[in-house]
C-alpha cells in the first residue's frame, strides 16, 4: 500500500522532535522517529486493521511514546496520512487537513 504524508506532518515532527532533542536528548529524539517509522510501516502493511477514529480515519498509537498517527484509507492501494499528534492535545486538531 501507498503511504501518502499530507505536507503539515513535517512540521508535526519537526515540532516533535526538536521537543524530545531539547528536553530529552537526541538519542530520545531519534527513538521518536523511528517510532514514527515504524508505525507508517504497520499502517502500509495492514491499514485497515486500526478502529476508525472519525467516520473517515483511523488511528495508529505509538508504542514507546504518547502520541498517534490519524490517516485515512483513501482506496485499496493508498493511504493518507493527516496528523502526528500528543495523546492529549485538542482531539480536533489536524481532523481539516
Amino acid at each position: 500500500m501507498e503511504v501518502i504524508v499530507h505536507p503539515l506532518v513535517d512540521d508535526d515532527l519537526v515540532s516533535h522532535i526538536e521537543y524530545y532533542s531539547r528536553e530529552a536528548g537526541a538519542e530520545i529524539a531519534i527513538g521518536f522517529y523511528e517510532e514514527f517509522l515504524r508505525c507508517l510501516g504497520v499502517v502500509e502493511e495492514r491499514a485497515k486493521a486500526f478502529p476508525m477514529y472519525t467516520s473517515r480515519l483511523r488511528r495508529i498509537n505509538f508504542d514507546r511514546f504518547p502520541y498517534h498517527i490519524l490517516f485515512e484509507v483513501l482506496d485499496e492501494s493508498t493511504v493518507h496520512v493527516v496528523v502526528v499528534k500528543h495523546d492529549s492535545r485538542d482531539p480536533d486538531l489536524g481532523l481539516d487537513r
